[in-house]
């Protein structure tokens, strides 16, 4: 597993938030330099925050907090929607929230 951990190319889960709150993407190929290079695993709009986030996988080179990535679905007449990668938890990050 250690080993696995640092191999390059190997996919990582992260936060993802659309550029486009209005617009939550829905499963889809995430597109780097015209190649797949994750998936969007799931993603709703927060009722708390007003956001469009949710969580991908992708290629441990891209988990970086603030890489920006094209989603590529198939309803989208060949429009790329936006997101950058964002950490999580999304909201209450410290529990504050639950602890009151």
């Amino acid at each position: 597993l250690r080993q696995a951990e640092k191999d390059v190319g190997r996919l990582k889960l992260v936060g993802l938030r659309m550029e486009d709150d209005d617009r939550p993407a829905r499963d889809g190929a995430l597109i780097v330099d015209n190649k797949v290079r994750g998936y969007v695993a799931t993603m709703r709009k927060s009722f708390t925050t007003g956001q469009a986030v949710g969580m991908a996988l992708v290629e441990s080179q891209l988990a970086e907090i603030g890489t920006r990535l094209e989603i590529f679905e198939d309803e989208c007449n060949g429009v790329l929607l936006r997101a950058r990668v964002v950490p999580m938890p999304f909201y209450d990050p410290e529990g504050i929230r639950m602890k009151s």
